[in-house]
C-alpha cells in the first residue's frame, strides 16, 4: 500500500515487522481521542469499538497491476471516531464487512500513524488484525502494567475477601450510602439479583447466559437504586427512559444505511450498544405503541443474544444485553385501569416467562417514609473511586473465571431442585398449555445462576450449593407468577 507521507511509511514497515510478535493480551485498550497524538504513532495500539463505516470494494492500479481494497472508519463507545488505512487483505476485508453488517463490537490491534500532507493532516490507524471478542477488562479500558503481573495483583486482593457476594454488596450499600433495607426486603434481595447479574456472561448451547429482570412497584420504593447499582456493577451500561422518545424499534435495535460514494453506516441501536453489560429501561408501562414488536425483540434479545433488525433484509445483530427493565403497575397510575392482574401488567405471559427475576415492590407508606429519610444516592457520577475499584473487580472476574463447568453431582441436584418446584409451575393457570416451553426456560434461567454465583466466587467448577442460591431466586420468579 502507499502511504503519502514518507515518514509514515517508514514507521508502518518498522511496526509491521514486529506487530506478529507483540502480546495482544496485555496491550492496554484506549479511546480514540487518546490515541491520536504522536506518543501513540508506532506503538502497539488496541481499541475496542465497532465498524462505524464501511465502502463497497474499490479497484485500484499500482505499477500496472490492480488490487481491490476498502475504506472503513472505527467508532467507540465514547462516539469517538478514526479513519482506517485502506484494508487490501481479501480474507480481512470479508471478515471485517461481516462485523459491520452484525453491529459486532470488536478488538481492533494494530497502530497509529500520522500522516501530514499539502492537502491535509491528521491520525489514521492501520489495522493489523481484530477479534471478533471483547473481554470485560478491555470494556473498561484497564490499564496493563507490564512490570507487574496485574492479574495476580486483582486475584490477591478480591481473594482476601472471605465472602465475595458480602464484599460487592457493602461497596453498593456503602458507596451510594443505602440505608433502611431491613426495613425493604424486596429492595435488599433485588441488590443482590442485580450483582449476580453483573456476573452473568456468554453463551452456553446456544442460549445467552445473561440475566434479565422485571422491577414492579410504585415510585418511590427505590427502583432507581438499583438502576444505579447495575451501572456501577457492569462494565457496560446503558439508561433509557420513555420520556426519552427512545423506545422505538429503530433506537432499540438500530440499523445500516447506504449514504454518499457508496459508505455504509452503522448506527447501532442500544440492545446492540449495551451488548455484554445491561440496557435499563425505565417506566416501561408509559410504554404505547410498539409494544408487540418490542415484546419480539426482546424475546430473541433474552434468549439466543441477538435482535433482527426486520427493515434491512432480516439482518442479525449481536445483543448478548442484559435487561432491567421497571415499570408501575397500571392501576398505580392510572385510576380505574388495570382491573384484573393481567391487564395491570400488561405484558404477556411468554415475555414474563423470559425473565430470570421478577419481583412486586410493594407500596408501603410507613417504610417508604423510613426509607426515604434514609436512602440517600449522592450522585451518578462513576468516577469515584469505589465504583472505579467494583468495576474492575467485575471486569477481571468475569474476564478470567467466565467458563463454568457442571459436574454430574451438581446436575443432579439441579435436576431435583426443578422436580421440587414443578408442582408450583404446575399451578400457573397462564402457562397450562406452554408448560415444557416454561419449564425449558426456568432451567436455563438455573443454569446462568449456577454460573454467576461459581464466577463471584472465583470457580470455574460449580458447587451444589451454588444451586440452592440460584433457586432463592427462581423461587421469587415462581412466586410472582
Amino acid at each position: 500500500m502507499k502511504i503519502p507521507d514518507k515518514k509514515a511509511e517508514q514507521i508502518l514497515k518498522q511496526f509491521q515487522k514486529f506487530a506478529k510478535s507483540v502480546d495482544w493480551r496485555k496491550t492496554s485498550a484506549h479511546q480514540i481521542y487518546l490515541i491520536k497524538k504522536e506518543d501513540a504513532v508506532g506503538k502497539p495500539i488496541k481499541l475496542v469499538g465497532y465498524i462505524h463505516t464501511i465502502s463497497d470494494p474499490k479497484p485500484i492500479e499500482t505499477n500496472g497491476k490492480r488490487s481491490t481494497f476498502v475504506e472503513l472508519s472505527i467508532r467507540d463507545r465514547s462516539n469517538n471516531q478514526i479513519v482506517v488505512i485502506p484494508v487490501y487483505d481479501e480474507s480481512l476485508r470479508e471478515r471485517l464487512k461481516d462485523s459491520f453488517n452484525h453491529h459486532i463490537h470488536c478488538t481492533f490491534h494494530g497502530t497509529v500513524l500520522s500522516i501530514i500532507t499539502k492537502e491535509a493532516s491528521g491520525y489514521l490507524f492501520y489495522l493489523h488484525n481484530y477479534i471478533v471478542e471483547v473481554t470485560p477488562e478491555d470494556l473498561i479500558e484497564v490499564q496493563y502494567d507490564l512490570k507487574t503481573n496485574r492479574a495476580d495483583i486483582f486475584l490477591k486482593e478480591i481473594a482476601t475477601q472471605q465472602d465475595k457476594f458480602s464484599y460487592f454488596k457493602n461497596k453498593l450499600v456503602d458507596g451510594l450510602k443505602i440505608k433502611g433495607l431491613d426495613k425493604a426486603k424486596e429492595l435488599s434481595h433485588s441488590i443482590d439479583f442485580m450483582i449476580y447479574q453483573a456476573f452473568s456472561s456468554g453463551m452456553y448451547n446456544n442460549n445467552s447466559m445473561k440475566l434479565h429482570s422485571l422491577i414492579i412497584g410504585p415510585p418511590a420504593v427505590g427502583k432507581k437504586l438499583l438502576t444505579l447499582s447495575a451501572k456501577v456493577l457492569n462494565p457496560v451500561s446503558e439508561e433509557i427512559g420513555v420520556v426519552d422518545s427512545k423506545i422505538t424499534m429503530a433506537g432499540l435495535i438500530g440499523n445500516a444505511s447506504l449514504g454518499k460514494n457508496n459508505i455504509w453506516k452503522s448506527n447501532p441501536g442500544y440492545f446492540t450498544m449495551a451488548s455484554e453489560g445491561v440496557l435499563c429501561i425505565q417506566d416501561f408501562h408509559e410504554v404505547k405503541k410498539n409494544r408487540k414488536e418490542i415484546f419480539g425483540a426482546l424475546s430473541k434479545l433474552m434468549e439466543d443474544g441477538e435482535v433482527i433488525d426486520s427493515s434491512s433484509a432480516r439482518t442479525t445483530f449481536i445483543a448478548n444485553t442484559s435487561i432491567l427493565l421497571d415499570m408501575n403497575r397500571k392501576s398505580q397510575v392510572y385510576k380505574g385501569e388495570g382491573s384484573t392482574e393481567s391487564a395491570d401488567i400488561n405484558i404477556p405471559i411468554n415475555i414474563l416467562s423470559r425473565f430470570d427475576f421478577i419481583i412486586d415492590i410493594p407500596q408501603d407508606k410507613q417504610r417508604q417514609l423510613v426509607v426515604a429519610q434514609d436512602i440517600f444516592t449522592k450522585t451518578e457520577d462513576l468516577v469515584d473511586d469505589w465504583k472505579r475499584e467494583v468495576k474492575h473487580f467485575v471486569a477481571y472476574i468475569r474476564t478470567y473465571f467466565k467458563k463454568i463447568k457442571f459436574s454430574e453431582e451438581v446436575e443432579v441436584h439441579l435436576k431435583k431442585k426443578l422436580r421440587q418446584i414443578e408442582s408450583q409451575v404446575r399451578t400457573i393457570p397462564e402457562i397450562e398449555n406452554d408448560f415444557q416451553d416454561f419449564y425449558t426456560r426456568l432451567a436455563v434461567s438455573a443454569q446462568k445462576y449456577v454460573k454467576a454465583v461459581a464466577s463471584i466466587n472465583l470457580r470455574t467448577h460449580a458447587r451444589i450449593s451454588d444451586v440452592d442460591e440460584a433457586f432463592r431466586f427462581i423461587q421469587t420468579k415462581v412466586d410472582f407468577l
